[in-house]
């Protein structure tokens, strides 16, 4: 279980960082406009911050509310009739889900942040 969890969570990183790369490419021209005025990296880490918080904050919460409202519930009565389980999820997992939700974010942020300001800012107005 704890090794699916771990999948599960390089596969997000990936997702995000997919996700940021693909901001960048639709967004190419108005972050070399923007080097080109004199933003840094700590621009395109802002303008990447909030692409993932827009999709990382949503998920979690809707993840959480269906976990406690339809899933735990639904799935803890299929197993009462050979096992006791408590299938929802404390505080402390909850926790640490969005805590692992943010530091992916965090991840996929800084790694293409980095890959983004090694471009000139010549290259990123030429366009796709």
């Amino acid at each position: 279980l704890e090794s699916v969890a771990v999948i599960d969570g390089l596969v997000c990183l990936y997702a995000l960082a997919q996700t940021c790369t693909l901001t960048v490419q639709e967004r190419r021209r108005t972050i070399a406009v923007l080097r080109a005025t004199g933003a840094g990296s700590a621009a395109i880490s802002q303008l990447l911050t909030g692409v993932v918080l827009v999709l990382v904050l949503p998920a979690a919460v809707l993840g959480v509310l269906l976990e406690r409202i339809l899933l735990g519930p639904s799935l803890s009565h299929l197993a009462e009739n050979y096992a006791n389980l408590e299938l929802n999820a404390g505080s402390t997992q909850i926790a640490a889900v969005f805590a692992g939700l943010l530091l992916a974010g965090a991840a996929a942020v800084l790694v293409v942040t980095r890959r983004t300001a090694r471009e000139t800012v010549v290259e990123g107005l030429a366009g796709p």
